[in-house]
């Protein structure tokens, strides 16, 4: 680990200048992913992977989870030390300033001062990055572990052929197959650049890549389990949908994470043409910095090592694309969120290498649409289910002399009944026997068709036979009160 900071001082000298800008840089990716931390709730998915963390150790590597039981274990001994679920966000913002600090060195490693600088930047602002920083996920440690990685690779490729770099690279991958099942296409399509670019050195990149196929073995175990699940998952209709409309909302969410736009109901639910006009105003705002990197690349991709290898992996976001849409778990943007490390470091490096004035505008443009899109991120219409709020919403509102009692579906019970005072008050779709006959019930809380209900015919029905009355929404779930049978 000493090895990661082992630059060469001819790259990046510790001055007070450098220092003041490191230090800018750091309190800028910290506080934005500070910001708004607690504001939100937990989620389904997030509540999900956090009630594995909290298994025993045992309890954690046999869960069907979807994911490598890295981030769990490390979120296990944060909350046996915090206590708290919720705690685990402050993990990710951590993991994610970390991977902010990595992008930088990576950056430095390839353009010096200012590609480090720049590449710190772009890190610091991505709203990608900092949505994943503020959910207690592994979505959350995929940028670091990814960061890490391409430090370590950029750092053999310019010629830095060390052992502790060499460890690094060992230890990244490690990490990285440990964390996400579609970093094991990163890690291969690094593997294979370095194959092929450092001939000299290929003997220990095989000992290394041995060294990783052994530590990858208990994992590969857990696989067919994990993707069992997602496959269960695709079924109830939770894939996303690969046509136009996902393609542009998948693009603009690379670009700008998940607050500009329409949200991914409103995108889905639109045409192709009307979902490209909606993706038009972002891409114009980047189009500066998507052509310095389209320059850049072009110009260096035979000349520079470096260049192949950012290349490389940004080729990998399409392999695991296509991976998911094939393999029936869907597409959804987050499988790619450690995309963006190799194009900020290669838009780092570009930016530092073209004139002030084009500089200006990239970055301008870059920050500015970054900030707005933080700030959006937090608009009702692309936050996470607030299942909380509903609940609490039910607890007061309900004046019919008796308990409130709320129909959920298995899904969201989990949840709900965290949220609730009195788990009692909640009865589960499943247990109904037919699901029309609500008549326990006096609320129905109601997220997302495909959780037991995925093609919306259960919502059609009661609003047929009168039974269904909307009262409100939250972000994420709607909720309806549920009249008396006759």
């Amino acid at each position: 680990m000493v090895g990661m900071l082992n630059l060469r001082p001819s790259k990046i000298q510790l001055t007070r200048r450098n220092l003041a800008w490191a230090a800018a840089i750091g309190i800028l990716a910290a506080g934005l992913r500070i910001l708004w931390l607690a504001r939100e709730p937990l989620f389904i998915d997030e509540f999900a992977d956090l009630e594995i963390a909290r298994r025993s150790v045992g309890g954690i590597i046999r869960a069907k989870d979807g994911f490598p039981p890295l981030f769990a274990l490390l979120a296990h001994g944060w909350m046996f030390v915090f206590g708290t679920l919720e705690s685990v966000r402050l993990l990710s913002v951590i993991l994610g300033v970390g991977a902010v600090a990595l992008c930088a060195i990576a950056g430095g490693l390839v353009a010096g001062e200012r590609g480090a600088a720049f590449a710190g930047l772009f890190a610091a602002v991505n709203p990608l990055l900092v949505f994943h920083a503020q959910e207690g996920r592994a979505y959350g440690l995929v940028p670091f572990v990814t960061a890490w990685l391409v430090m370590a690779a950029l750092a053999l490729m310019t010629g830095r052929v060390s052992k502790a770099w060499w460890i690094n690279l060992g230890l990244g991958s490690i990490a990285a197959v440990w964390t996400h099942y579609f970093l094991w296409v990163v890690v291969a399509i690094v593997g294979v650049i370095l194959f092929i670019c450092l001939s000299e050195s290929r003997s220990t990149l095989i000992t290394v890549s041995f060294v990783i196929g052994l530590a990858a073995v208990p994992v590969l175990a857990l696989f067919p389990g994990d993707m069992a699940l997602q496959a269960d998952l695709g079924t109830m209709g939770g894939a996303s949908r690969a046509g136009v409309s996902g393609v542009a909302y998948a693009f603009l969410t690379f670009l700008v994470g998940f607050g500009l736009g329409p949200s991914s109901r409103e995108l889905h639910g639109l045409g192709a043409g009307q979902s490209v006009r909606q993706a038009i105003g972002p891409v114009v705002v980047f189009t500066p910095l998507l052509g310095l990197l389209g320059v850049w690349t072009l110009r260096r991709l035979r000349e520079h090592r470096a260049a192949q290898l950012l290349a490389g992996l940004l080729v990998a976001v399409l392999v695991v694309a296509g991976i998911a849409a094939a393999g029936g778990t869907g597409f959804r943007p987050r499988y790619v969120n450690w995309g963006v490390i190799p194009l900020i470091v290669l838009a780092g490096v570009a930016v530092a290498s073209t004139r002030a004035i084009v500089a200006a505008i990239a970055v301008g443009a870059t920050v500015s649409v970054s900030l707005i899109a933080i700030a959006g991120r937090h608009d009702s219409a692309f936050a996470n289910e607030d299942v909380e709020s509903a609940i609490h919403y039910v607890e007061r509102a309900d004046r019919t002399g008796g308990e409130p009692v709320v129909v959920v579906s298995g899904y969201l019970e989990p949840l709900a009944r965290y949220y609730t005072r009195d788990s009692r008050l909640l009865i589960r779709l499943d247990e109904l026997g037919d699901p029309l006959d609500l008549r326990r019930g006096r609320w129905l809380l109601y997220s997302r068709p495909f959780h037991e209900d995925p093609k919306g015919d259960l919502l059609v029905e009661l609003q047929r036979t009168g039974r269904l009355r909307y009262e409100t929404t939250f972000a994420g779930v709607d909720l309806y009160r549920l009249a008396p049978l006759t």
